[in-house]
């Protein structure tokens, strides 16, 4: 456990009334000041804490933007060849339903009688 203080002092000389030095002494008070130096330490932490959920939303943001801009080319991509698949097997499917973004687990009557 530990407790904080504010201490403030001074030094002085000490002299005899007949003019010879007797050395120096102290002087000065002592303040409790565990309690504002509490509320500071928590103002500080708190004000940590809100710098690192902005910089994390940033981020989160950034990243977000970053992947999904390849995922999407990806995506389309993936539908015009299971389109150009579709046509070119007869069948005249449309891949724009159940292609990469429709029927992900490809389980549609046409599929399993095609033998995909």
């Amino acid at each position: 456990y530990y407790r904080w203080f504010g201490v403030m002092g001074r030094r002085f000389s000490l002299t005899h009334e007949e003019g010879g030095g007797l050395g120096w002494g102290v002087t000065g008070s002592l303040c409790d000041i565990h309690r504002s130096k509490q509320l500071a330490l928590a103002r500080e932490a708190a004000i940590a804490r809100e710098q690192a959920t902005r910089a994390k939303a940033h981020i989160l943001a950034q990243l977000s933007h970053e992947l999904r801009t390849p995922l999407n080319a990806v995506i389309g991509c993936l539908d015009l060849v299971m389109q150009a698949m579709a046509e070119s097997d007869g069948h005249g499917r449309s891949g724009g339903d159940r292609g990469a973004r429709g029927n992900r687990g490809g389980a549609c009557a046409a599929d399993s009688e095609c033998g995909y």
